[in-house]
């Protein structure tokens, strides 16, 4: 038996979950798996903006990557403010320093409206200040990030070589693969190969399902997706049965047949679904990084990926080298005798 299947089999006595039970060990036990943050609050590689300010090994990656393409002042800034905004008392001196740098014709004005910029200003010349006087600015320069460059961080050798050293350190979460595709497709074959991808595929059910949610309120079109999912992983004639037991079977009913509304409730599936994020949270990620060949394949793939992508670089900047070097050639400066230079004419145009 594996370690997945021996985890479903504790999930097996979720109606003595439900229920409650009096042993104390037990009802530790329960808390622990049923805490329905658990799987989501486990975050390891850094992969939105926020994530990325406070992790240091991801900033320092993001500041080469911003500083190679001459936009460091963006992240200049963010780090200023957020110095400022956690000072106490705020510092009006340090507040006047960050405008005098950052609000400049040179600088990054243009990225601001005017009425945020003319706020800035009032408040300095009359000496008032509150630590949230950057935080209307903050906001501009983050939306402008997430617009402009992060995407291109995420695809960039920078961050490949951050997620390879978190690879090595076997550090990885449920969440992190959700979020990137690589990762992602890299998880669904190890699962495929422990015939435990139910489990995923339910959870990115869900997920969809979650999503239309917000946006669909029409009661046939979630009624009919509820029950695609219930039918496939939940009934008991499903066709993958997550094998939670009966009690979830029932609760799942209950609140996709609402007899209020005739809407399936949002919540429908909440309880096998942070159930199977925490069976693979648990069982399943350990298993992958520590024993398959998936993983260990995975970050091959990922060194070979990053020194492609440096070679292409040390090319590039090669071929840029030689091109400077042809030009500075064609423009060779002779001295007279008195001291002054006169430039050759380029070697194209020579007679």
């Amino acid at each position: 038996m594996n370690r997945l299947q021996g985890l479903t089999k504790l999930f097996k006595k979720s109606s003595d979950i439900v229920q409650g039970r009096t042993d104390h060990q037990s009802k530790n036990e329960d808390s622990y798996l049923m805490d329905e943050k658990f799987a989501d609050s486990i975050n390891i590689v850094s992969q939105n903006l926020d994530e990325i300010l406070e992790d240091p090994e991801a900033l320092l990656y993001f500041i080469q990557f911003m500083e190679q393409i001459n936009t460091l002042d963006y992240i200049k800034f963010l780090l200023n403010t957020k110095a400022f905004s956690v000072a106490y008392p705020p510092c009006l001196g340090e507040a006047a320093l960050i405008y005098d740098t950052f609000f400049t014709s040179s600088s990054i004005l243009s990225q601001f409206e005017v009425t945020d910029v003319e706020i800035l200003k009032n408040g300095l010349a009359a000496e008032s200040i509150t630590n949230t006087i950057f935080d209307a600015t903050t906001e501009t320069v983050k939306k402008l990030i997430n617009k402009r460059y992060l995407n291109k961080f995420m695809s960039s050798i920078f961050f490949k070589i951050y997620l390879l050293e978190r690879l090595n350190n076997g550090s990885i979460s449920l969440l992190d693969i959700l979020r990137n595709e690589t990762l992602l497709c890299n998880f669904i074959e190890f699962l495929e190969n422990e015939n435990e991808r139910k489990y995923l595929e339910f959870i990115i059910s869900v997920n969809t399902f979650l999503e239309d949610y917000q946006t669909d309120l029409n009661g046939p079109n979630l009624t009919e997706d509820a029950m695609t999912i219930y039918d496939k992983y939940i009934s008991l004639q499903s066709t993958e049965n997550l094998e939670f037991g009966d009690c979830i079977r029932v609760e799942v009913e209950s609140l996709i047949c609402t007899s209020v509304t005739g809407i399936p409730s949002s919540k429908c599936f909440l309880r096998p679904y942070q159930l199977s994020k925490k069976l693979l949270q648990c069982k399943g990620i350990p298993k992958y990084i520590n024993e398959s060949d998936c993983f260990d394949r995975l970050k091959v793939n990922l060194k070979f990926t990053i020194e492609m992508m440096n070679n292409e670089i040390i090319e590039g900047n090669r071929m840029l080298l030689k091109k400077t070097e042809s030009v500075d050639d064609d423009n060779v400066s002779i001295c007279s005798s008195s001291g002054s230079c006169v430039p050759m004419t380029p070697r194209e145009h020579s007679l």
